[in-house]
């Protein structure tokens, strides 16, 4: 029944909603099952994925090389300088070493096609260098100069070997860089 006022368009009768949904019952349980069934196809039938995950805390200490220099004093760090570490750890050029480091083009999957031609030992290397980027995810932890890494593959095995080698080979850049500055500044410091 209507009051003063309303009109049929703003009235909801509830008993009639439950009425129908009542006498559809079978449908719409039919309907929930169906989907829920699919659901659970679809699921099974998406490969898993693994993530390998690391975190590098840059060190921006300087170096003491004349004698009376307060020893670790800390260098300024800028977000350039963290992004650009960041770039590093996803260029080709680390991503090749890791490559190499764990012979990758000579695994399906990565270097060679798992139900493909056998590639060159050029091409499946290339391939492995570009599967290995586009599994890789670097970001900066917040304003810190923390770096998370990550690698993500069907295979555990692989995605934490490869994100481990990722931080060894960039630790060993950057060690490598380290040494060879500093036997420049001792051979400059000599003349």
């Amino acid at each position: 029944e209507l009051h003063e006022g309303e009109s049929d368009a703003r009235l909801i009768d509830l008993h009639r909603i439950f009425g129908i949904a009542r006498r559809r019952r079978w449908w719409i349980v039919a309907t929930v099952v169906i989907i829920l069934v699919l659901t659970a196809i679809a699921y099974t039938m998406v490969p898993r994925r693994y993530m390998g995950t690391a975190s590098i805390a840059l060190d921006r200490r300087a170096d003491q090389i004349i004698a009376g220099e307060s020893p670790n004093q800390e260098l300024p760090t800028d977000p350039p300088t963290v992004d650009t570490a960041a770039e590093v750890l996803t260029s080709r050029s680390l991503a090749a070493r890791v490559v190499d480091t764990l012979n990758l083009q000579r695994e399906p999957g990565f270097g060679q096609a798992i139900d493909g031609p056998v590639l060159s030992p050029a091409a499946a290397r290339s391939r492995a260098i570009s599967k290995v980027q586009s599994g890789l995810a670097v970001k900066r932890t917040g304003l810190s100069y923390a770096i998370d890494t990550s690698f993500t593959w069907t295979d555990p095995k692989h995605a934490a070997a490869v994100v481990n080698a990722l931080v060894d080979e960039y630790i060993a850049s950057q060690r490598d860089t380290k040494v060879d500055s500093r036997t420049n500044d001792n051979k400059l410091l000599r003349e």
